[in-house]
């Protein structure tokens, strides 16, 4: 395992290629974990925040590595406004699928992790790249005193640290007391942008990064554009439009007041949204805004969950819609808006965490729906205008019972479509003593792939080697259709890591 840590030390875990750990807010010096004996040595590269990207042993970057020239990956949206299920170029075949083996030759054991201080440590995103390379962004808690900063590394197929990207593999974004990451894209000149947020106030913010790891001066200002905002606004997504590369970060005040920002894709506030460029989601509160999705028409699609009665009222999964200019899409649910509510019974929770759109703009939505103290997973489909569609499950409603343990509960976090068109779903399931990393594959029409994995389903449970939880956050396919799923992890020591592993 990779560790970034200074809580403690891991000697069953620890690897000869460790990553350093931050422990100032701005530029300083780092300690490599080695082996199982802690030797220390200068980190590169660290960044203070302020678009610099100044080595501190003072040793320019090299840029060794050219961006890619063939196909762009956006998360299924060509540069063209096709959507696609897999990677422009077609190298990403319908036979190239994963059959649901959980690699444990990937990184260390079959997990890539990274610790840093008690429990602010995890992976929000995944994105393979065209040559195959791996990002992955969140957070990292790396002392005491400091509640997260950006981790942004890239990886080889392997798992493997790829120090091609800034030196190391890693990159470590400090401002001041809080920072996160929550997506990431790669544009058509092969530049790396994450979303996600900054400061006490968590002002939705994009950086831009060149291919070798720094700082892309190009975007934004010195490559960083914020909204700011009054209050906190914790993000949880980003999306891209597929037209004009707009970025678009939702998010909500840790449980209250949904909203959406959004920025162009040179790097500036677009005030032509909501007049300010920043939109909150119209007439409900007690609300998360949880993930986005731009469709080919250029229409945003956020899904979340609300308690739509007031705060003593069970949650209900959410959808908006809305045109490019902050308005709501009236031609879908009911003025824009569609709530999912009492899916299965009266007072069910329901959550929506997870979206996906085809090529038709068909709607796939993962989440939960929680009744009598247990969780299922769950996926609706929706056509174009929000409504059912019937052939798909029941009703238009697949739902996952007993998911990783008889009683067990569970929900899906985040899904794709592979490269078959198949969905393939990421969440989390208890065990019955702790929680499990869950994979689906569904079918079109909601009927599980007896193919993939165990009857369709795949679980990783105890990803440490020992009992402990694990949750799934993200996935994304790898060139030979294998599963890359970020997440997090409790380790034997106790504490919260992020973690990727691979799924073949």
């Amino acid at each position: 395992m990779h560790s970034l840590s200074q809580r403690r030390r891991r000697p069953s875990r620890a690897v000869a290629l460790g990553i350093a750990v931050c422990s100032i807010a701005l530029i300083t010096s780092c300690t490599r974990l080695l082996s199982q004996n802690t030797d220390t040595a200068a980190r590169p590269n660290l960044d203070a925040g302020d678009g610099s990207n100044t080595p501190t042993d003072g040793i320019a970057p090299t840029d060794g590595i050219g961006p890619p020239t063939d196909g762009i990956r956006t998360d299924g949206i060509r540069t063209d406004g096709i959507r696609t299920d897999g990677l422009v170029g077609d190298t990403l075949q319908p036979s190239k699928r994963a059959r649901g083996i959980y690699d444990t030759s990937f990184a260390t054991g079959g997990v890539h992790s990274e610790s840093g201080y008690l429990n602010g440590n995890y992976f929000n995103a995944v994105l393979v790249a065209p040559l195959g390379q791996v990002y992955v962004a969140g957070a990292l808690q790396v002392n005491s005193s400091d509640w997260g900063d950006i981790i942004l590394q890239r990886l080889h197929p392997n798992g493997s640290l790829d120090v091609g990207f800034n030196f190391t593999g890693t990159r470590i974004v400090n401002f001041t007391p809080f920072e996160l990451a929550v997506g990431l894209h790669i544009t058509g000149q092969g530049k790396l942008r994450l979303g996600g947020a900054r400061t006490v106030q968590e002002d939705p913010l994009v950086m831009g990064f060149n291919d070798d790891g720094t700082t892309d001066t190009d975007f934004g200002s010195a490559g960083i554009v914020l909204k700011g905002i009054a209050g906190e606004n914790y993000p949880r997504a980003m999306a891209v439009d597929p037209v004009d590369g707009a970025f678009y970060i939702v998010g909500d005040d840790y449980g209250d007041t949904p909203y959406a920002v959004k920025f162009t894709a040179a790097g500036a506030v677009d005030s032509s949204f909501s007049g300010d460029g920043h939109l909150v989601l119209p007439g409900l509160t007690y609300g998360e805004a949880i993930d986005v999705q731009v469709d080919a028409n250029r229409r945003v699609v956020i899904v979340g969950e609300i308690k739509p009665a007031g705060a003593t009222d069970d949650k209900a999964a959410i959808l908006w819609r809305l045109n490019p200019n902050g308005s709501l899409d009236t031609s879908f649910g009911n003025g824009g808006v569609l709530i999912l509510d009492d899916v299965f019974d009266t007072g069910v929770d329901e959550s929506a965490k997870g979206l996906v759109l085809d090529q038709a703009d068909m709607l796939y939505v993962t989440g939960s729906a929680s009744g009598g103290g247990v969780s299922d997973l769950v996926v609706w489909k929706l056509d174009e205008t929000g409504g059912p569609v019937s052939s798909f499950g029941t009703g238009g409603v697949y739902r996952a019972t007993d998911l990783a343990s008889a009683g067990g509960s569970g929900g899906g976090s985040a899904l794709k479509l592979d490269a078959s068109g198949d969905l393939v779903i990421v969440g989390s399931g208890s065990n019955g003593s702790n929680m499990d990393i869950v994979l689906l594959r569904l079918r079109r029409d909601g009927i599980l792939d007896s193919s993939f994995g165990d009857g369709g389903k795949v679980i990783v449970s105890d990803v440490f080697g020992e009992p402990a939880d694990d949750y799934a956050r993200a996935l994304d396919f790898g060139l030979g259709g294998s599963i890359y799923v970020a997440g997090m992890a409790m380790a034997p020591d106790g504490y919260r890591d992020a973690i990727l592993i691979k799924v073949d």
